[in-house]
């Protein structure tokens, strides 16, 4: 069942506090779980390719406003990351898809093509290597936020 669009405004703005405020207590060597990434997978798996474009360049614009990021890094960032993280969207499969793995591995992809993209576009110290900026921009939060979001997999599995 689809939700209206006022739920997912409240959505995205309670995981955008969370991010902000309990996030960083929970936070492993610095590297935090990208939880509006991954309501932005889910609603964007649930709807449309082209609607989560359009929502991550909203709330992108929204998360770097709040968080004082480079305006526009995390637009870019979330709109190229559902870009490729909407190709997964069918019609037919896309409540399969939001009850197995194949989520949490969409999820992976999706956070660590932003992170990276992120990292890329914020990232001002040029004396680091390539690798350690994958590493630990891309690889670690993508892994930190597929493990988040394998409670969806298991709340939707129950609803079967």
């Amino acid at each position: 069942m689809k939700k209206s669009s006022f739920w997912i405004y409240i959505y995205f703005t309670a995981s955008l506090l969370i991010h902000i405020s309990v996030l960083p207590i929970i936070s492993i060597n610095g590297v935090l779980p990208n939880l509006w990434i991954v309501l932005l997978v889910y609603f964007t798996l649930e709807r449309t390719r082209l609607w989560g474009i359009l929502t991550a360049a909203v709330f992108g614009l929204v998360f770097d406003l709040t968080c004082g990021n480079l305006i526009g890094a995390s637009v870019f960032a979330a709109s190229l990351a559902i870009y490729f993280g909407g190709f997964f969207w069918s019609e037919q499969r896309n409540k399969q898809i939001l009850q197995n793995y194949s989520f949490i591995l969409i999820v992976m992809l999706v956070t660590f093509i932003y992170s990276v993209v992120f990292a890329i576009l914020t990232n001002l110290d040029i004396r680091g290597s390539i690798f350690s900026l994958v590493m630990m921009q891309g690889v670690f939060p993508s892994l930190y936020t597929a493990a988040i979001s394998s409670f969806i997999v298991i709340v939707n599995s129950k609803r079967r």
